[in-house]
């Protein structure tokens, strides 16, 4: 049935609901119109069906770009032209018998990243139109031979190359977005050869941050995936270094001090950048392998207590806010003295010699002095306290045990 003649149909039936007389004569005649109705409804539905039995014509589909047996070194765009009797409602884009895009609008083209392809092989290309009634149409294959030099490697932003990070253990990782990529694999392994892969990841975005990975060497690339699941190529490697925070420099005590034995040791250090926290490490002068006292705290100073008389060695090092620990400081020395163990003797009233020429001197009181036992260096510095002071002469020797100093105490030495 003609579209005018369906028009007219519909228009005397709206005649006929509104005029009266016409509506009677339509009862009257029902009959009549009825019969006419269905054989105009006969008439359509034979025709509809001649119409859609008419349209087997299949679209008729050329390939204008590339040329066949061309060899592509960068992407290209494929062109495809598309006719059909009535209209194309769609056009579908394949390499090596698999769709890699649509168009539904002339002109019927596609951008194809060949880098996924850059084998240096023969590629197949084929264009298939469709139309409303679903017929298909399928253009002549064409072969085309992609370059290897046509490989777009995806190209690594950051971290630089061979890049020293000593500010975390989890690593920012980015790249430059791949034309033609719905997703990128990562790989990070401590070897070139990536036979020991310590992270791995899949993500839509060109960025991804690593879980938390040791002290060390590492290297790391990308590879692009196009919507069809199609791998690019590997990008070069790149590598980075995990390290901790800078050694501390050790402000105090200086190298080599001696504390006394009333004093207790104060160590003191220049902060170290990314650090979160600290460890202090005291050593045996005799023995490095010996950890005589150790710690761990977040400001840049301590007090040491129970060491034993004797030389010590020190250093720190520092930790950043992924765990991992930097190098130790160079290392320093100090000494520290026993407790002094005070005692009080009582000296008797009596004669006593006295100085390197045994000159006696008569004492006629009794009174105590305090002793405690001293190393020669000690002594020495005692004595020289004493001069600074003005308490003791030049004249003043402590070379023998028993002696009497001007200052009025007994002390007894070993050397």
């Amino acid at each position: 049935m003609k579209i005018i003649e369906r028009n007219i149909f519909f228009k005397y039936l709206l005649i006929l609901t509104k005029d009266r007389v016409l509506f009677k004569n339509f009862v009257k005649y029902r009959c009549i119109f009825l019969l006419i109705v269905s054989l105009i409804s006969i008439q359509f539905i034979s025709n509809c069906t001649i119409t859609s039995k008419e349209d087997k014509k299949s679209p008729e589909v050329t390939i204008l770009n590339p040329k066949n047996s061309m060899t592509i070194t960068q992407p290209v765009k494929i062109i495809a032209e598309a006719r059909d009797n009535r209209e194309v409602t769609k056009v579908s884009f394949l390499i090596d018998d698999k769709v890699i895009g649509e168009d539904i609008e002339a002109p019927y083209e596609l951008k194809w990243d060949v880098a996924f392809w850059a084998d240096g092989n023969i590629h197949k290309i084929k264009v298939i139109a469709a139309d409303a009634s679903m017929n298909i149409g399928e253009s002549e294959t064409i072969s085309v031979t992609v370059s290897k030099d046509a490989e777009v490697l995806t190209v690594i932003k950051s971290p630089k190359n061979n890049s020293l990070i000593r500010s975390r253990s989890q690593i920012p990782l980015k790249w430059n977005p791949q034309e033609g990529a719905i997703d990128y694999a990562v790989a990070v392994a401590t070897d070139k050869e990536f036979t020991n892969v310590v992270f791995s990841i899949i993500t839509s975005k060109p960025s991804t941050i690593t879980s938390l990975i040791k002290k060390g060497r590492y290297y790391w690339k990308v590879i692009a995936r196009n919507r069809k699941g199609m791998w690019g190529s590997f990008s070069k490697h790149h590598s980075f270094t995990i390290g901790g925070p800078h050694p501390p420099k050790l402000i105090a005590p200086k190298n080599k001090y001696y504390y006394k034995s009333t004093d207790i040791p104060y160590l003191i250090w220049h902060s170290s950048k990314y650090a979160t926290e600290y460890q202090v490490k005291i050593t045996p002068g005799y023995n490095r392998d010996v950890v005589e006292f150790t710690t761990v705290v977040q400001d840049t100073f301590c007090h040491v207590t129970g060491l034993e008389e004797n030389w010590h060695t020190w250093s720190v090092r520092a930790k950043n806010v992924g765990e991992v620990w930097g190098d130790w400081s160079k290392e320093k020395t100090f000494y520290t003295c026993n407790p002094e163990i005070v005692s009080f003797v009582t000296i008797p009233a009596g004669k006593y010699t006295f100085g390197r020429n045994d000159k006696i001197e008569t004492i006629d009181y009794d009174y105590e002095i305090m002793k405690y036992t001293v190393t020669c260096k000690q002594y020495v510095q005692f004595l020289n306290q004493a001069y600074s002071k003005n308490l003791i002469n030049e004249e003043t020797k402590g070379y023998y045990p028993g002696d009497i100093s001007s200052c009025g105490l007994l002390h007894i030495f070993r050397c």
